[in-house]
């Protein structure tokens, strides 16, 4: 690493803009009157359709009576459907609804509308280099992933 670049910067410039993303992120679920707990399970749902409580509470790393819980009452708001596995019927496998794949897109649109009135500001090549610039810290994060893990 060159001996100039301060790290420290580097990092308060990221938390910054993480910050600054779930901020957004934030107020439009809230326009949206879209349930913030229950973003990172429905997130997984939409993904992977048929997936159940038990796998859902292992990529989220929610515990598994929260995530059941939060199920319980996106079902009641018809953003959940639960099915018995065909082949098992012990299990009980979680769907996202039509109402929930809308939100889904308003969401997804109001958050692209949004960026593109932030990045609006940038001149194009600025905008490029920031893309470069991300795309090479998002490779080197995932090389450094497998290298200790692989």
């Amino acid at each position: 690493m060159m001996d100039d670049f301060n790290v420290g910067t580097f990092v308060n410039l990221l938390r910054s803009v993480n910050l600054g993303m779930f901020s957004m992120a934030d107020e439009i679920l809230q326009q949206h009157q879209f349930p913030r707990s229950g973003m990172a399970i429905m997130g997984q749902i939409l993904r992977k359709p048929g997936i159940t409580v038990s796998q859902v509470a292992r990529r989220t790393g929610f515990a598994k009576s929260h995530v059941s819980k939060t199920i319980d009452t996106l079902s009641g708001q018809g953003f959940v459907e639960r099915r018995q596995d065909p082949s098992d019927q012990r299990l009980v496998c979680l769907f996202a609804t039509e109402e929930l794949k809308e939100r889904f897109a308003e969401m997804k649109a109001a958050t692209d509308r949004r960026l593109s009135e932030v990045l609006a500001v940038f001149p194009k090549d600025s905008l490029d280099s920031l893309v470069e610039g991300l795309e090479m810290l998002n490779r080197a994060l995932e090389e450094s992933k497998q290298s200790r893990h692989g």
